[in-house]
This record gives structure tokens, sequence and C-alpha cells, in this order.
């Protein structure tokens, strides 16, 4: 099934993984692979929750990180640089991070 999709929008909309997970890091309006999206995410599941209320692994819950401020979810420890950044998860930012987690955010801590 393809499908015009923000992969990370579906997360800010408490979608589950098995049906909004798509990655399409180069270009968000690229026709995306949902059940590719899910296979990859498993990655990502191991250090991350998607759904609302769920509790933070080693990297926060993802539901609602659509233009979330980085850095600022409750009850999860950033790293200092992130925790100082004034910026907002939007697609390039987001693309830009899961592209290469270091060098967006020095010495973070997502491989």
């Amino acid at each position: 099934m393809h499908q015009q999709f923000s992969w990370w929008r579906a997360g800010a909309l408490g979608l589950s993984m098995a049906a909004a997970w798509p990655v399409c890091l180069a270009d968000t309006t690229t026709d995306c692979d949902l059940m590719n999206g899910e296979k990859i995410f498993h990655k990502c599941a191991v250090c991350h929750s998607v759904l609302e209320g769920e509790a933070h692994g080693a990297g926060p819950n993802l539901h609602g990180v659509a233009d979330r401020t980085v850095g600022k979810v409750e009850g999860f420890k950033f790293s200092k640089r992130m925790r100082l950044s004034e910026q907002t998860w939007t697609d390039a930012h987001l693309d830009a991070y899961l592209e290469d987690p270091a060098t967006v955010y020095k010495r973070t801590r997502m491989a």
C-alpha cells in the first residue's frame, strides 16, 4: 500500500506504528510504503514509544512530535544541546536529524 504521507506526522496524530510509520527521509512528499515504514521503525521502537500516554524508553515518546519544540518533553532528560535548542521538529529538521543525529546535535545519545 502506497500513500503520500509524512512519516513523523503519523506519530503526532497518535496512530499505531503498524499503520503509521513509513520512512521517507529524503522527501516527505514522496509516495511511502507503510509496511516498509513499519519494518524500519522496529529499530526505533527499541528506544521510542509512539502512543499517547506510553512511558519514555531510552528515547522519548514520539507522540505529538510534529511541530514540538526540540528537547522539551516532560519526564525525559535530553542531551544538553537538545535542551538548549529553540528549534521545532519540522519535516526538514527531523529528516536532517534522522539522517545524521550527531551532525545536527553534537553529543546526542541517539544512534
